[in-house]
């Protein structure tokens, strides 16, 4: 899409996010899109406001997972289309973030959005799902070289260093997860695609459904942006 229509549209795309760092990276990069801070488990947006969502590796890591899942069948009009990539349940992704909780000794165990069926009972009380599984390709990225991404840039992994780093198991962590995604070609002379999943749902034309809202605690007063102060529920852009 060229340059100019990729600004129009953007104008018309609201996008949330727990995390104020990936929020002021967002602002950054799509400065003429609207991004607010929010819960993926009480999203700031009115019932049925959005045409279609589109979560890339996002609404996977929200808690608790059917809530989260429900606030979209919630947010998206009858009719509309919601897109979720995932990675797929094996794969050097997939082993690196099964390393990491396991150190942690996370319980109980995350919902894992990667099973399709668990994508289908996510899903299938809004409309209609279709899982697909595609293989990604990536640069010549280093095992290394993802490792510093993530533990400087990813919101999992820093948490998880937060707790692992004092208890002396930062390290151990790093040398199994590289070891794991060098065991899956990544920045190899094989170089192979990751498994990744992509669950697409056609929301049915009616509000019968079961949706976050019949569940949900009251409205919460606006989450404040750390540099400006508080927003108020996206609302979108006056014509």
């Amino acid at each position: 899409m060229p340059p100019s229509r990729r600004s129009a549209a953007a104008r018309s795309l609201p996008g949330s996010t727990g995390s104020p760092r990936l929020l002021e990276v967002a602002r950054q990069r799509v400065p003429s899109a609207e991004f607010v801070h929010g819960d993926a488990a009480q999203l700031p947006f009115d019932d049925g406001q959005l045409d279609a969502a589109i979560s890339v590796f996002g609404v996977i890591f929200a808690r608790p997972a059917a809530r989260s899942a429900a606030e979209i069948g919630r947010v998206v009009r009858p009719g509309g289309r919601v897109v979720i990539t995932t990675w797929a349940p094996r794969g050097p992704m997939f082993a690196a973030a099964s390393l990491m909780r396991q150190t942690l000794s996370r319980s109980p165990a995350p919902v894992d959005w990667g099973d399709p069926s668990v994508l289908e009972t996510l899903l299938e009380p809004h409309g209609a799902v279709e899982v697909t599984e595609r293989q990604l390709t990536h640069d010549s990225t280093t095992p290394e070289q993802f490792w510093d991404r993530w533990e400087r840039l990813h919101p999992m992994w820093i948490g998880a260093r937060e707790q692992l780093e004092s208890a002396g198991e930062w390290e151990r962590l790093r040398e199994g997860v590289i070891a794991a995604l060098r065991a899956g070609a990544i920045g190899g002379r094989r170089h192979e695609p990751v498994p990744a999943c992509r669950a697409r749902a056609a929301l049915t034309p009616t509000r019968d459904a079961p949706t976050a809202s019949n569940s949900r605690p009251p409205p919460r007063a606006p989450t404040a942006r750390p540099s400006t102060g508080p927003r108020a529920p996206y609302r979108g852009r006056p014509a």
